[in-house]
């Protein structure tokens, strides 16, 4: 290792060129109505994904697939390493959906 790589308080002035990693981005709306298609049935989202996206979907911070509606997330083979990563799969569950829930989501769609 370099002094600059070992020392914090180095000056950074050399740069390399390189292009940002590509964001994988998903279509809720799509994965939704598939699962719909077929409840009960676990399917594959991703393998080696971020940790980040099956957190965000457990604590329902996306709505197309919310806990509500009746999706439930399960994860496998996951890493405590940098970057953190998993496989995560999602299934629909009529019986868990929330009547209340399935109709704001409705109402909110039709606008």
């Amino acid at each position: 290792m370099t002094e600059a790589e070992t020392d914090p308080t180095q000056r950074v002035d050399i740069v390399t060129r390189e292009d940002p990693p590509v964001r994988v981005r998903y279509n809720w709306a799509s994965i939704a109505n598939q699962l719909r298609a077929e409840p009960m049935v676990w399917f594959n989202v991703f393998k080696d994904g971020r940790v980040a996206v099956s957190n965000a979907v457990k604590q329902g911070h996306v709505a197309d697939v919310h806990p509500d509606l009746g999706f439930e997330v399960s994860t496998t083979n996951n890493k405590r390493t940098s970057p953190r990563t998993c496989d995560m799969y999602l299934r629909y569950n009529p019986e868990h959906q929330s009547d209340l829930r399935a109709v704001l989501t409705a109402s909110r769609k039709k606008k």
